[in-house]
């Protein structure tokens, strides 16, 4: 999702809770289907992100810590 749409989902759902005070029962019909068009959108994009940043989390998170710190440390003994 670009820039500019993200701001514009942003301004046209300040208006709507500006207006309603983000009450449901507040809402116009359009108010409640323009809400629910935009998070449909929004739930889309985050699934896709989320699975695909999933795969980078898990590889990172599956690291020892121990195997990496003994790795990376040196012997500083003068024999």
């Amino acid at each position: 999702m670009d820039e500019a749409t993200i701001k514009l989902y942003s301004k046209v759902m300040d208006d709507i809770i500006n207006e309603t005070g983000g009450e449901y029962d507040e809402m116009t019909l359009e108010q409640k289907l323009t809400v629910i068009a935009i998070m449909k959108k929004v739930d889309k994009q985050m699934t896709e992100y989320i699975a695909y940043q999933s795969a980078i989390v898990k590889a990172w998170s599956s690291l020892s810590i121990e195997d990496i710190i003994l790795a990376e440390t040196e012997c500083y003994l003068n024999l």
